[in-house]
């Protein structure tokens, strides 16, 4: 697959930034009636909103293009999963017959990726003009060429169209949002640069298209518009092991590293592009998806180990938010509410000083909550979420210790690449309360999977498309996972503006079921970062 060349879709990517035309920042407009039922403005709210098809078509021909001359020059590589002929009948049996819809057994990197490749696919869609709902269809459309055109001699793999086409929506539309706003933003280096890195295809749009970003409205004293609620934090600090571990681990760290420190980095990015969020006034109005995204990235390790990396993103698809609200910022009462049904993507992996782990979970779709309540001088938000997951799962069942002969006959993805495919449900939520520049929550996570059992590419031993012969599947046994995570935090100013001193303790309980093989491990974390917050 031609996840290296994502990147490459738009090779203006740095050229952009460079060339992007720069206004100069416009005078802030004096303060105006909000209009708390107006949408979210854009920075393309003056071009027509039609969706501009042929252009996405040919954005898109472009990207596939440079994925197939990728694919051809990789052949060697790529004809390892060879299962088809193309011919008609070969084809006819993958694709109406039904042999070839199977979940693959490709490295779990190359599965990943997919999610990548979906935020590419729907960050052309929005970028011309589609709804969101159109940037969904466009995304399934363009993962459903690659699977029957390009890879026509490889299974039409169904993790792969989840992946792409719904784990790429929360990326794709948290990076959408973010990119529209930098474009709106003030036009400095920093802002165009961000503009380029979350939406290449709107920075590739401007270049293309000749003439300015729009000149900001308004903007906060970090240069960033100020017209919608944004808070973005990226923070940096250390991390070390609390408590011991319990439980049965999967294997004896070495000794002397599981008190060992860990550099912490995170950024973390929320958007909510509703005018009345956070301000005063009586609002109702409908979402059509977008209004509410979030994007964060952390690693956690020293330059020697990775000992911990996530990648998180979510969205609303639809729903309904509703506010009311009195009072200035000294004494504000009342509150809002927003109830959507939101799809995520969520990576995590885990090595290092701490035992091997790996979920890499699409949080399809679910309902998710956001209250906000005013109390005087004290914020309350309260929030949670509840998701069908599809999943792929390291078993933490699975051990250096774990006899070979228990991957015998097993899922090809499994007896290859040390992970399953499942099926689950994450429920999460969180409280927070904020008074003069102090904040304190506490969040709780709870995921479950289990396996899904058959379509597995071997399901049946068969002879490949290049005379390889493949094993089938003969002891198809169940796994279940379970991963719960409890936090809590406290976020305090310091003298130097916008710098905040964070301290959190973390604690995650995993477990996992095997045949008979049982380990379950509870760690605890504490970490101290300090915070630059936009």
């Amino acid at each position: 697959m031609p996840f290296a060349l994502a990147p490459l879709a738009f090779p203006s990517l740095l050229l952009a930034t460079a060339t992007l035309p720069v206004d100069p920042p416009g005078t802030p407009a004096p303060d105006e009636a909000l209009r708390l039922d107006a949408p979210a403005p854009s920075a393309t709210s003056d071009a027509p909103r039609s969706l501009r098809l042929p252009r996405a078509g040919l954005e898109l021909a472009g990207v596939l293009a440079l994925g197939a001359a990728w694919y051809e020059a990789e052949i060697d590589f790529n004809g390892r999963d060879f299962d088809f002929e193309r011919t008609w009948s070969s084809q006819w049996t993958k694709l109406v017959d039904g042999r070839g819809y199977r979940f693959d057994d490709n490295d779990r990197t190359t599965n990943i990726a997919h999610a990548f490749v979906g935020r590419t696919y729907h960050g052309i869609a929005r970028t011309n003009h589609a709804t969101m709902w159109q940037a969904v269809l466009f995304d399934l459309a363009a993962s459903s060429i690659w699977e029957s055109c390009i890879e026509s001699q490889e299974v039409f793999s169904i993790n792969d169209t989840i992946v792409t086409g719904i784990g790429g929506i929360s990326l794709g539309e948290s990076a959408y949002e973010l990119g529209e706003l930098f474009a709106r933003s003030a036009p400095t280096w920093r802002n165009r640069l961000l503009l380029t890195l979350f939406s290449p295809a709107r920075a590739f749009l401007a270049l293309t298209e000749g003439g300015p970003l729009p000149k900001p409205h308004s903007v906060d004293s970090h240069g960033i518009a100020d017209d919608v609620y944004h808070r973005f934090a990226l923070s940096a600090g250390g991390s070390f092991a609390a408590t011991p571990s319990l439980g049965t681990p999967v294997a004896a760290p070495p000794p002397g590293t599981m008190s060992a420190g860990s550099f912490a980095a995170h950024l973390d990015m929320e958007l909510i592009t509703l005018r009345s969020y956070g301000h005063e006034g009586t609002a109702q109005r409908n979402l059509s998806g977008g209004e509410a995204t979030a994007f964060s990235v952390g690693y956690e390790g020293t330059p020697e180990r990775l000992d911990e990396l996530t990648v998180a993103a979510r969205t609303s698809l639809f729903g309904r938010f509703s506010q009311n609200v009195t009072g200035d910022d000294r004494d504000r009462r009342g509150g809002s509410l927003l109830l959507a049904a939101g799809s995520a993507f969520d990576l995590g992996l885990t090595e290092g000083q701490r035992p091997a782990d790996f979920v890499t979970a699409v949080h399809m779709i679910g309902p998710t909550a956001d209250a906000l309540i005013y109390r005087g001088p004290m914020t309350f938000r309260l929030s949670s979420d509840l998701y069908g997951d599809f999943a792929m799962v390291r078993p933490f069942a699975l051990g250096s210790d774990t006899p070979a002969s228990v991957m015998e006959g097993t899922k090809s993805v499994l007896r290859e690449h040390d992970y399953y495919y499942a099926m689950g449900l994450t429920a999460a939520a969180r409280a927070e309360a904020r008074y003069a520049g102090v904040r304190a929550g506490a969040t709780f996570e709870w995921s479950g999977y289990d396996s899904i059992q058959g379509l597995d590419r071997a399901q049946d031993a068969y002879i490949g498309a290049t005379g390889v012969y493949h094993a089938g599947v003969t002891d198809d046994f169940a796994l279940a996972d379970q991963r719960m995570k409890v936090r809590v935090y406290t976020e305090l100013p310091t003298p130097i503006e916008d710098v905040h001193l964070g301290l959190s303790f973390d604690l995650e309980h995993r477990s996992g079921d095997m045949k008979d093989i049982t380990r379950s491990e509870d760690e605890g974390r504490a970490a101290a970062v300090l915070s630059f917050v936009m």
